[in-house]
């Protein structure tokens, strides 16, 4: 792709085997390393983690730090919960956060949600292990 061209991508989603987040509208993509960016883990997504890009976290709006789509995989009720306590409680993290809930699919255990911009977006039950995450740098796709 020219410089012209990474500097407009449309529609450019990122995936792993535990989600994707799809980022709205055109996206400025040149000098982003997706590997060291984003990271995509059990239960939450993570793009500009806050301590180790604080020196070039970009503002709202720009690179990656705009609208997006996340879907997160395997987001399963804990034991004595149901489906619909599921999705109350993650309807509810995403009031308390600014996002906006879209989906929880009862059987496939997947969860669909918009954000304005970037931090750490999740259920936030508990913090990702190493052997529950994976940056871009596996299994991974990226499309646009």
């Amino acid at each position: 792709m020219t410089l012209d061209e990474l500097r407009s991508v449309e529609n450019l989603k990122l995936s792993n085997e535990l989600g994707s987040v799809e980022f709205l509208g055109k996206t400025d993509i040149s000098e982003v390393d997706f590997s060291d960016v984003v990271t995509i883990s059990k239960g939450s997504v993570e793009v500009y983690n806050e301590e180790r890009h604080k020196d070039c976290y970009p503002k709202v709006g720009e690179k990656l730090n705009r609208p997006a789509i996340i879907t997160l995989k395997n987001i399963k009720p804990k034991d004595g919960q149901t489906g619909t306590d599921k999705e109350l409680k993650l309807r509810s993290i995403m009031e308390k956060g600014g996002g906006e809930h879209i989906s929880y699919d009862k059987e496939t255990f997947t969860w669909t949600f918009k954000v304005q911009h970037f931090t750490r977006w999740g259920e936030g039950d508990e913090e990702p292990s190493n052997d529950s995450s994976s940056n871009l740098n596996g299994k991974s796709d990226v499309e646009f």
